[in-house]
């Protein structure tokens, strides 16, 4: 009948989540409507429409118990959230090559790990790697060589 979420949030008022929290949830949003066949998130703010799944189908914990949850943060951006997650199951989103270079660029912009250093200064000794881009994604056939190598 129903998927439930929990968002970790501050402990205070509004109850904000990171931005990284925010995407991971309309993603996760969007994964669930795609393996359940949902074809739209539909969100009125309107608990009297509470089982009307053809006219709101997102709904929210403080509906159900005496709660306050999505807490107001998250609350006030159902819209926004049931708009990007439909734009996702509508084909808007990016490609496999897209999701790669954005993740890529991502994790090259990322700190190397001190614990990280030694291991990488070893394996270039041992011919396992260039150590060029340290942090970038890798396909698999790299990964491949990389593991024959060793």
């Amino acid at each position: 009948r129903a998927v439930t979420i929990e968002v970790a949030s501050d402990m205070v008022h509004p109850y904000a989540v990171t931005d990284k929290a925010y995407h991971a949830l309309i993603e996760l949003c969007a994964d669930i409507c795609k393996r359940n066949g949902i074809p739209k998130l539909l969100w009125q703010g309107d608990k009297s429409l509470v089982g009307q799944v053809n006219r709101q189908n997102l709904t929210v914990h403080r509906w159900f118990a005496n709660k306050a949850c999505p807490g107001d943060y998250l609350y006030s951006r159902m819209g926004d959230i049931a708009k990007q997650v439909n734009a996702r199951l509508e084909g808007d989103t990016m490609t496999g090559e897209e999701i790669y270079k954005e993740l890529t660029a991502y994790t090259v912009s990322l700190p190397l790990p001190e614990w990280a250093k030694e291991e990488l200064e070893e394996a270039v000794a041992m011919g396992i790697t260039d150590g060029t881009d340290p942090m970038g994604l890798i396909p698999r056939y790299q990964a491949a060589i990389m593991a024959k190598r060793a």
